[in-house]
């Protein structure tokens, strides 16, 4: 943007630009001039370089040896002199030897990446397919105007070269998605987010133990659901015995499964915690949210009447597709390789 856009009708001709002709002829002269320049930016930020310029090939391990010069050690000594106080000399290293990937490179992703190298984390892939925007730049954490059009992850690698030269950055330009997980993974203010994500990183990687605040006013909540879920299923044999779920699965359940509501109703007052399917065992994928009345009601159904077909349609639907996402997650590994 420090340089004068040429007229449109001496750019190269090009499918999507040839697109693009016939509608910049329909708008009025302000809209035009901001699609041109729009458009321009990406112009040269994607067919005017090579592609091997836009992403780095140079692939990016836990093995990857980060190689620096004396002077470069003292300086980044020096950078992470506040760090090692926190952590300790030895934790520091742990945390300077990881490889850290980042998927996501925009509002969030970005300041998680920007204070995880600042932190001293010295190997790390960033992985982002779509391009930094005039509307994105209020929340990204480095790219500026200049970087409209480029890569996310690539207006990232160029300002995080600034900061820590020696830096080893893998850039993936790429949508992450099933199936390219495996290759991908080897090895409120969105800032506030990608700043908290960092931090629980770190304080991982340097051995730093941390006990996180329970969120107030709620295990008297989970408590009080516990023990109505294990009277409830001990009403059918007529002795309360323990339940299979601890106090803090049961909170789990509750607030990321079912996000405080009834599946039901959608009701938020007066909720209960009850097993869905009769004949099976109780886990958290046979466990629903209900108003009490409504859970009174199913633990009333007649033996052998499927849920499945009592509810209606959306309700089971939604049911289900809870569970479906409880057992996604689920089959995740606790760390990735």
């Amino acid at each position: 943007l420090n340089e004068s856009v040429p007229p449109v009708s001496r750019w190269p001709s090009s499918g999507i630009f040839d697109r693009f002709l016939r509608y910049h002829q329909s708008l009025t002269k302000d809209s035009a001039t901001l699609c041109e320049i729009l458009l321009y930016c990406t112009y040269k930020s994607t067919l005017l370089k090579p592609l091997n310029q836009e992403t780095n090939l140079n692939v990016v391990t836990k093995d990857t040896k980060v190689v620096t010069s004396p002077n470069e050690k003292l300086l980044f000594a020096e950078q992470l002199s506040r760090n090692c106080s926190f952590f300790g000399a030895d934790n520091l290293e742990c945390i300077k030897s990881s490889f850290v990937v980042v998927v996501g490179a925009g509002g969030v992703g970005s300041w998680a990446a920007l204070m995880l190298i600042r932190s001293g984390v010295q190997r790390i892939r960033l992985i982002d397919f779509d391009q930094v925007t005039l509307s994105s730049l209020n929340r990204h954490a480095v790219a500026i105007r200049s970087d409209v059009g480029m890569s996310k992850v690539e207006a990232m690698r160029k300002r995080f070269l600034e900061i820590v030269p020696h830096i080893k950055i893998d850039t993936r330009v790429e949508l992450f998605s099933k199936d390219n997980q495996e290759e991908l993974l080897s090895g409120t203010m969105p800032a506030i987010f990608g700043m908290v994500m960092a931090t629980r990183v770190l304080t991982e990687l340097g051995n730093f133990p941390t006990e996180p605040l329970a969120i107030k006013g709620r295990h008297a909540l989970y408590v009080r659901l516990h023990r109505d879920l294990m009277h409830r299923e001990g009403a059918k044999t007529k002795i309360i015995s323990a339940i299979s779920l601890t106090v803090e699965e049961i909170g789990y359940i509750f607030e990321e499964m079912w996000m405080g509501k009834s599946a039901i109703s959608n009701a938020v007052d007066k909720l209960s915690l009850v097993r869905y399917y009769a004949d099976k065992p109780l886990s958290s994928l046979n466990c629903v949210c209900m108003t009490k009345k409504e859970a009174d009601k199913h633990c009333k159904l007649d033996e052998g009447v499927d849920p499945d077909t009592y509810y209606d349609k959306a309700v089971v639907d939604y049911i289900h597709s809870r569970f479906e996402i409880e057992r996604l997650y689920a089959s995740l590994p606790d760390k990735f390789p």
